[in-house]
């Protein structure tokens, strides 16, 4: 992932009426970062869950490989290259977010 990447779904989300509640730091485990996101009025509170286990450490946000919504794991988005499809990807993610919590 990189800042272009978090840009682009902080842009995508608040675009489709979802707020940043609040951000948290990662567990030093498994998680670089969490991203609590509601609807406007407060409805559906959810928990963004970013993925970053490397090898010795827990990456930081921006360079954290995934992401999935920890109320439904099946919401879950890869950060591959921008130029590889990503944009299409992040769409199809506030997509199924947008139509599973409306």
């Amino acid at each position: 992932m990189s800042l272009e990447h978090i840009s682009g779904l902080r842009t995508k989300l608040e675009n489709s009426r979802w707020n940043i509640v609040e951000e948290i730091e990662g567990d030093e485990y498994a998680i670089s970062a969490i991203w609590k996101i509601a609807r406007p009025n407060g409805d559906h509170e959810l928990n963004i869950i970013f993925e970053g286990l490397d090898d010795l450490s827990v990456l930081p946000i921006e360079k954290s490989y995934g992401c999935h919504i920890q109320e439904n794991d099946d919401i879950n988005l890869y950060f591959n290259k921008v130029s590889k499809g990503y944009s299409s990807d992040l769409k199809a993610f506030i997509n199924e977010l947008s139509v599973k919590y409306t």
